[in-house]
């Protein structure tokens, strides 16, 4: 989407401001995308805009996305004019949003027709939480239930190191959080999504930083997993870290990938030096950072040794 684009589609659309703005980012969907969309527009909770992001997709998704547009005028269709990278494409959504609140939506997940509901609640009465989100189970491309998953996403002490230490220290594996109902005005003070891979564990570090994350015990979302999406291949080795990191920017093709730890470390750390707070409270928070790569050092680095004695074990040179 050109900048022309962009502020067309702000001039045609300055009506009645939404309370919630669902951005979707999308590209080649149309194998779930009518699912999602049909699970958004069955909220209880009425009082939102969706905005869905093409990033130039080639099969039939547009054209899905604007008989939508057509029937609901909460929705709005964009489309790129070229592939600009799911993190660009993910991160202009948010510039898009009038909503006080914002809710990225994956164009292969589902949500309860509560879920608006129960977030925007949380939100509105407790104004030191800065996302709102809900239990989660896992389903796959056939919309079968799989299993319930606990991604441990609940943070409400009052101070930064602590929810920081808790969240870098925790066991999940996910950050589903980062498809929770945000405050749009703080979200826009963070970087948003990164070019590198995992850059949405960073940024809900920072989201951490800036507030208390609270997680609604009802199972309400409905993460999909399936062949083709794009976090698959994320432990497949070093060709696919290359193509993860193409996926997230096509400027990244070709080019040197710092290692995934040292990236997140860097980023924790910046994100510790932009979010305002006391001395002491930052100090703190670096230490959580540093006492966290020391661990995962400490990790790999076992990891390595018990894989070395497994082949030699087996005769493999």
């Amino acid at each position: 989407m050109t900048k022309a684009t962009l502020t067309t589609f702000a001039e045609e659309n300055q009506s009645i401001v939404p309370k919630v703005s669902i951005g979707m980012p999308v590209y080649n969907g149309q194998q779930f995308i009518k699912e999602t969309l049909e699970s958004i527009l069955s909220q209880t909770f009425e009082d939102y805009e969706l905005i869905i992001s093409d990033n130039a997709s080639t099969d039939d998704t547009g054209d899905i996305c604007q008989s939508y547009a057509s029937i609901d005028k909460r929705i709005k269709y964009v489309r790129n004019d070229s592939n600009i990278g799911a993190a660009k494409n993910y991160n202009q959504l948010v510039s898009l949003a009038r909503g006080r609140y914002f809710k990225w939506a994956a164009a292969d997940d589902l949500i309860a027709p509560s879920y608006l509901r129960e977030c925007v609640s949380i939100l509105d009465h407790y104004p030191d939480v800065l996302v709102a989100h809900t239990a989660i189970g896992i389903i796959d491309e056939h919309g079968n239930h799989v299993k319930d998953y606990n991604d441990e996403l609940h943070f409400l002490s009052e101070t930064p190191h602590e929810r920081l230490n808790c969240y870098l220290f925790r066991k999940a594996g996910m950050w589903n959080a980062i498809c929770g109902l945000v405050r749009t005005e703080c979200m826009r003070k963070t970087p948003l999504i990164g070019s590198y891979e995992s850059s949405d564990k960073v940024l809900l570090g920072e989201f951490v930083l800036r507030g208390k994350i609270y997680r609604i015990t009802d199972r309400l979302f409905f993460r999909r997993t399936h062949p083709d999406q794009a976090g698959g291949a994320y432990k497949a080795g070093p060709k696919a870290k290359a193509e993860i990191a193409a996926w997230f920017d096509p400027l990244n093709k070709n080019k040197l990938i710092l290692p995934v730890y040292a990236r997140h470390t860097f980023s924790y750390l910046s994100s510790v030096n932009r979010v305002p707070m006391s001395f002491r409270e930052k100090m703190l928070c670096h230490f959580c950072v540093l006492k966290w790569v020391t661990y995962k050092l400490i990790w790999i680095r076992a990891q390595r040794k018990v894989k070395k004695i497994f082949f030699i074990r087996k005769g493999i040179t």
